[in-house]
């Protein structure tokens, strides 16, 4: 197990499984490993869950880790980090949606009160 720092200046904890190629990466927004790390022994039974399609060709992103003893890495705390990268996502791009929406009625509505109004008689 170590702490690899990752293209943002944060970091990952990666595990290396003997006999596997692989890497095995996990993120937490907290950057709080060490926890983690002292659930887990070298020597330890571990099953690893991870998804594929998401992952590196060499590297793979975790999304749960059991041992004998339980849950150590858990799926639903993977998922809370998925949902909070689609806040940091959405919020700013509603924003935008609604200042943009706001301007565009605003030119418009400026247009109409600007037309003069010619009688023909």
């Amino acid at each position: 197990m170590e702490e690899t720092p990752n293209k943002n200046g944060r970091s990952n904890l990666t595990l290396r499984i003997q006999g596997d190629e692989h890497r095995y990466s996990l993120y937490r927004f907290s950057q709080e490993y060490k926890p983690l790390m002292e659930k887990l022994s070298i020597g330890d039974a571990v099953t690893i869950y991870y998804n594929a399609s998401n992952s590196t060709s060499m590297n793979y992103e975790v999304y749960q880790i059991n041992t004998s003893r339980g849950v150590v890495y858990s799926k639903s705390e993977h998922e809370n980090r998925e949902q909070l990268a689609g806040r940091y996502i959405a919020i700013p791009g509603g924003i935008l949606v609604f200042v943009g929406g706001y301007y565009d009625i605003r030119k418009r509505y400026k247009k109409l009160n600007d037309r003069q109004v010619v009688k023909v008689s």
